[in-house]
């Protein structure tokens, strides 16, 4: 994807707005980025380091994403072709 944007944010720390095409967004948001705007993105590349997330700093470090699709909303495992149900989280015993 593209790099649409890379800003910073008092509640959510660095966003980091990724054009995936096909009318699928991407926010990365608590990274210390690697990337700027204009940036080519492949599957797989580096974004940046886990950093804070500052209205979320009672919780240990994480990567929180949204994305949509056609300018909806949609959960990330549903376009990650996943579902919770295959989380490692779902599957403690």
């Amino acid at each position: 994807g593209t790099v649409l944007s890379v800003e910073k944010d008092p509640l959510w720390g660095t966003v980091i707005t990724v054009d995936h095409t096909v009318g699928v967004i991407s926010r990365y948001a608590g990274i210390t980025p690697s990337v700027k705007k204009g940036d080519k993105i492949e599957a797989g590349g580096v974004l940046g380091t886990l950093g804070e997330v500052p209205c979320e700093s009672a919780m240990e470090p994480h990567l929180h994403l949204e994305m949509q699709v056609d300018n909806n909303p949609i959960d990330p495992l549903t376009v990650l072709g996943l579902s919770k149900e295959n989380t490692a989280e779902d599957k403690r015993d």
